[in-house]
């Protein structure tokens, strides 16, 4: 734990002098264990002092008074990988909470979101116009973390990733100037914030195109968890010849017996594939045909608009005490798969609420044009893995668990992986592969003196030796 007399005084004296108190949060203030706090609870984030900016020109403000006082910035909405961030002593926090507006072109069929809104508000509101951005499967998730880092969702084999959709960003940078990045300003900086994560600057706004889905054919197959080796084993066959107008996730939930769930949910555990179908209900229907002949216990397979989806796949809405990671994979074979479901449903996994292999493949396959930092995922499948706990205990017993689960896949490890579902420190190297000198030159360029925090950082090459 950071001790708080740690902080230097005067730094902090100066950033709340620069920045007026009314934007400024202390550990003085009563506030103060409320804005700290990410989405895991049990991490116990300690940043030197926290704003809460009103618009672009707070941030601008904010930037240049802690690179002024010798301090490091970090940007947090919801705080959902907080675990990577580490030391937060001498760094100010900017939380983006109340940059929350969005503007929606219709015609042109583009929103303009601000950094604090969250992926469920921007569907509601694009929603009665026929339209989709590329959410992930959590209406709670912040839009700008989940898309530097990417953003797989619902329509990701169709559509690719949420950053490709991405026609501008509005971010400030370490010498707190305000920049709109775009193809024709400032395009290295633009190719690096699509998939390069958070080591840039501090986002603002983001401009995204739309895409016209208006309703999918989607739901999810429930049988009970013992029947995970038959599922896993159909799941593989089945999804490997899928059109990309489908996107499944094969699953294993436990549902505690609180979780604000229907009745008959609560408190068992079950294997399930979920899936979104883009097709008419009888060519969904029967693209479903095998899934619904191993005569799933009950099925929510149905008709439904796009803000519906959410509902899918069951994310918890409200933050929790948990641990989690994830493993992009080349494949799986028919071995590693029936692996997988016994090490998913042994005594050792039981506190591991759930535990997921997305099917990746279609629009997410690399082009090669390279023309963003991320340019798809080599892979054909994500994992991914979380428990809920409260006491420390409980918490290393499903770390294990997990690392025992992508034990299984390791074998099968892409070159680099998707650094969303990272949930721990990692080399450079490992997430950003081929693509970190280039990423380098630009945190050089746009950031020499490192004062950007990031929870999956870009090095700059003079401070490199600090992460490996």
């Amino acid at each position: 734990m950071i001790e708080l007399d740690a902080v230097p005084e005067e730094p902090i004296g100066a950033l709340r002098a620069a920045l007026g108190p009314s934007r400024t949060i202390s550990p003085e203030d009563d506030s103060w264990d409320v804005v700290r706090r990410p989405w895991r609870r049990h991490v116990d984030q300690r940043p030197a002092l926290v704003v809460v900016p009103s618009d672009a020109d707070d941030v601008i403000a904010a930037v240049r008074a802690a690179a002024a006082a010798g301090m490091r910035v970090t940007a947090q909405t919801t705080g959902h990988n907080p675990v990577p961030l580490g030391d937060l002593s001498r760094t100010l926090m900017v939380r983006t909470d109340q940059l929350r507006d969005i503007e929606v072109d219709v015609a042109a069929r583009r929103a303009r979101v601000g950094s604090g809104v969250r992926w469920g508000e921007v569907l509601e509101r694009v929603a009665p116009y026929g339209l989709v951005g590329l959410a992930g499967t959590s209406r709670g998730v912040g839009l700008t973390g989940y898309t530097l880092g990417g953003g797989i969702g619902w329509f990701a084999r169709s559509h690719g990733l949420a950053s490709d959709s991405v026609v501008a960003i509005d971010i400030v940078t370490a010498d707190g100037v305000l920049r709109t990045v775009d193809e024709q300003r400032d395009p290295e900086l633009f190719w690096a914030v699509r998939g390069g994560g958070g080591s840039f600057g501090i986002v603002t706004a983001v401009d995204i195109r739309l895409h016209e889905v208006s309703d999918v054919y989607a739901g999810s197959a429930f049988w009970p968890v013992d029947d995970a080796p038959r599922i896993f084993e159909l799941w593989r066959n089945w999804s490997r010849s899928l059109p990309s107008s489908v996107t499944s996730i094969l699953r294993v939930l436990r549902i505690p017996t609180d979780a604000p769930a229907p009745e008959h949910l609560r408190g068992r555990s079950f294997v399930m594939v979920e899936a979104v179908i883009q097709e008419t209900d009888d060519r969904s229907r029967e693209l479903l045909t095998d899934v619904l002949a191993a005569e799933p216990e009950f099925d929510t397979f149905v008709r439904m608009s796009v803000t519906g989806l959410s509902a899918v796949h069951m994310d918890p809405q409200d933050p929790i005490s948990g641990v989690g990671d994830g493993l992009l994979v080349r494949d799986l074979s028919q071995e590693q798969f029936a692996q997988l479901a016994s090490v998913a449903t042994s005594p050792d996994a039981a506190g591991v609420r759930s535990i997921e292999i997305r099917l990746l493949g279609g629009a997410l396959t690399p082009s090669g044009a390279q023309s963003a930092a991320l340019d798809g995922l080599d892979g054909a499948y994500t994992i991914f893995a979380v428990g809920a706990a409260e006491s420390a205990a409980e918490r290393a017993q499903i770390a294990s668990a997990v690392g025992q689960l992508i034990g299984v896949a390791e074998s099968q490890r892409s070159t680099h992986q998707y650094i969303n579902f990272i949930e721990r420190t990692a080399s450079p190297e490992e997430l950003f592969g081929s693509a970190l000198p280039r990423l380098m030159r630009v945190k050089e360029a746009f950031d020499p003196n490192d004062v950007i925090h990031a929870n999956h950082p870009v090095p700059v090459d003079s401070a490199y030796a600090r992460y490996v």
